[in-house]
């Protein structure tokens, strides 16, 4: 609303356009209005960034907590300029509290401590200890001996004192460009602790991604290619999925083995040509259907011109 401002205000003394409400032009016309809105605007765009963000077809799984962190750091700053009573002001800290509690898991926090962004700086002493149970928890889960959970502890302590390999001013240093999971994996790879944050790391923030993969397998199993078997549609959707992650990686297609995609007898040149035909088909068939439209709409037009007016008796 805010980018129409100028347009709206226009159209509210213009007299081109049809008559508008007189309580609506005055609104258009009031300064007070558009900083109500502007104030609005502050109040509620972090929230819709970070929504954004996190249903990113990454792994964001590290960012949740401080999502909540700045979104209360947020409604600190704008509430109290708001256009909203004090009443609604509470009633909104309540909820967003509540909605914090509710949705912020051991899970979260784990991720939270293992960023190597954060290290824990934003969440409390105690959930601190809930993250640190939780990842002994998925060890245990692992069917971890109790001297490699013990390898496990001493090389979280380290990390988040930065002694040992974590005392190397380069490994944080790099930690900057690359994703956390990749971090682990990569970087601290020969740590007994980098198996559990990777897998940890790994998940998404939410189900967003995977309901866009529905989508994209809903696209290529299409009425008119039912007959394509199961085990070729996995495939399929997996290539268009992942495609967007590869778009920098330059892939030889003549060695197939050199890979990393665990997927059997996949050729990725010949799904992604596929995939291509079936957009360009998709695309043809609409332009055809159009055409077609257009071309029975135009035969009418000159078959009532061609009929002769019948007279009046």
């Amino acid at each position: 609303m805010l980018q129409c401002k100028t347009i709206l205000r226009i159209l509210a003394v213009s007299e081109d356009v049809g008559q508008l409400p007189e309580p609506m032009k005055r609104k258009l016309r009031d300064d007070i209005f558009w900083v109500k809105i502007l104030k609005l605007t502050n109040l509620l765009e972090p929230i819709l960034q970070w929504i954004t963000r996190l249903e990113s077809d990454k792994p964001t799984i590290h960012l949740v907590t401080q999502a909540f962190c700045e979104i209360s750091k947020s409604f600190n700053d704008n509430l109290p300029e708001a256009p909203i009573s004090k009443i609604d002001q509470e009633r909104i800290i309540e909820v967003f509290e509540h909605r914090r509690k509710f949705a912020l898991k051991p899970i979260h926090l784990a991720a939270n401590i293992l960023n190597c962004g954060s290290i824990g700086s934003n969440i409390t002493d105690q959930e601190q200890v809930e993250a640190m149970q939780f990842i002994c928890k998925v060890a245990e889960d692992l069917n971890y001996s109790q001297a490699e959970i013990s390898a496990i502890l001493i090389d979280l302590a380290k990390y988040r004192a930065k002694e040992g390999l974590w005392k190397n001013s380069f490994v944080w240093i790099s930690a900057k460009d690359i994703e956390p999971a990749l971090w682990w994996k990569g970087i601290c790879g020969s740590s007994c602790l980098s198996t559990i944050a990777h897998r940890i790391l790994s998940n998404p923030a939410t189900s967003a991604a995977t309901e866009r993969s529905f989508s994209t397998q809903g696209f290529i199993h299409s009425k008119r290619r039912n007959r394509l078997l199961n085990s070729r549609i996995d495939k399929l959707t997996f290539v268009k999925q992942n495609l967007k992650f590869c778009s920098d990686v330059k892939v030889d297609t003549k060695n197939v083995n050199n890979l990393s995609v665990n997927v059997d007898t996949l050729n990725q040149t010949n799904y992604e040509t596929e995939i291509i035909e079936v957009e360009q088909t998709t695309r043809a068939e609409q332009i055809n259907e159009t055409r077609s439209n257009e071309e029975s709409s135009l035969e009418e037009k000159l078959r009532d011109r061609k009929q002769p007016n019948t007279p009046n008796t």
